[in-house]
């Protein structure tokens, strides 16, 4: 009989993986977008939140959260363009809510509002998450100047064909006699040569 393979994904590991991938560099909490005033990022007493308003009855939430303020009753609120056009407005209003209260408690009145909001997490914070430990996300690996380091694993649990890290990351020239010399043909004096010219 044919079987299947497990195939566990979760959701959680995803966003861990990519930023492995490119380091983010955005600095700016509000990046222009004007579709539902973007997805603005506010400081909190002890971090960050991110809110997501993507539909009008989530802007009413959002709205409804901060205690329906008067100057968020004109029905051009409505427009998508019109909040981006506004949105340092929006964000100070966020923030007058969000700065005096934590993450946790902003997060809550978010959710008891239906308005979907996210803490935005540290490095350390997503490798000390339950849920990353839990999935096994973060592997010990033996590297030769550091002892064990941690590194992101695969973001899958395949139960046929289970993904593992079979070496650390390359010391600094490590591999330099395999490619220069293995791979394009030069001699080992020349390596040596470069490498006293400071050149490699």
């Amino acid at each position: 009989a044919l079987e299947g393979a497990h195939i566990g994904l979760g959701i959680w590991s995803i966003p861990g993986y990519s930023l492995t991938l490119s380091i983010p560099e955005n600095q700016r909490r509000y990046p222009g977008r004007t579709g539902a005033a973007g997805y603005p990022v506010c400081r909190c007493k002890d971090g960050l939140i991110r809110f997501a308003p993507l539909a009008l009855r989530q802007w009413d939430s959002m709205r409804r959260m901060l205690g329906n303020p008067d100057v968020l009753e004109s029905p051009e609120w409505y427009s998508g363009a019109y909040r981006g056009a506004n949105a340092d407005i929006l964000i100070a209003l966020l923030e007058e809510y969000t700065m005096v209260r934590t993450v946790a408690e902003v997060f809550d009145a978010a959710a008891k509002e239906g308005l979907p909001a996210a803490p935005v997490s540290t490095v350390r914070d997503f490798m000390n998450n339950p849920q990353t430990q839990a999935r096994g996300f973060m592997v010990g690996v033996e590297h030769p100047l550091v002892g064990e380091a941690l590194y992101p694993g695969a973001p899958y649990k395949l139960s046929e064909t289970p993904c593992n890290i079979r070496r650390p990351a390359p010391c600094l020239g490590e591999h330099n006699e395999d490619i220069y010399c293995r791979e394009l043909g030069l001699s080992k004096e020349s390596l040596v040569a470069l490498r006293r010219a400071g050149v490699i």
